[in-house]
């Protein structure tokens, strides 16, 4: 018999596991799929910088840090797992995973909307290309279909 929380972390996993597939899918042989999303940390105190790039850090697996990482300043993900890192950010400050400490708790973050403001932008732009991409890829599909 399968426990229910089971079957929701398993029904998670594909959803996030088919997601990851299709990007990597969408940017099979595409260059950008070789660069990465440079989250800057940029606020004026540099506690708060560090405490931001800290918890960050922490909440990802070390396979989608690239290599453009400067610490405290930059935490660069690879192109293609940021929507891995959008979905973590997502679930350890709104859920609190199991995890304990690796959550992203409003308490030791500082400023939680300061910390958004600096991921929000480039994940939407992000979002956006993988958007335009299916897209286009809909489009080509529809002329080939069309043209026959």
């Amino acid at each position: 018999m399968s426990d229910n929380k089971d079957s929701k972390n398993d029904k998670e996993k594909g959803e996030l596991g088919f997601f990851k597939t299709f990007v990597k899918k969408l940017y099979d042989e595409d260059p950008i799929s070789e660069t990465s999303i440079d989250l800057m940390i940029s606020v004026e105190d540099e506690d708060v910088q560090s405490i931001f790039y800290s918890s960050l850090k922490n909440i990802c697996d070390h396979k989608i840090i690239a290599e453009n990482t400067e610490e405290p300043r930059c935490l660069s993900i690879k192109y293609c797992d940021m929507g891995g890192f959008l979905i973590t950010v997502r679930n350890r400050f709104f859920h609190n995973l199991n995890d304990k400490g690796k959550n992203l708790e409003g308490s030791s973050i500082v400023d939680s909307d300061l910390l958004f403001s600096l991921i929000n932008k480039q994940g939407l732009q992000w979002i956006s290309t993988i958007f335009l991409g299916v897209i286009s890829y809909n489009l080509s599909q529809f002329q080939q279909n069309s043209s026959r």
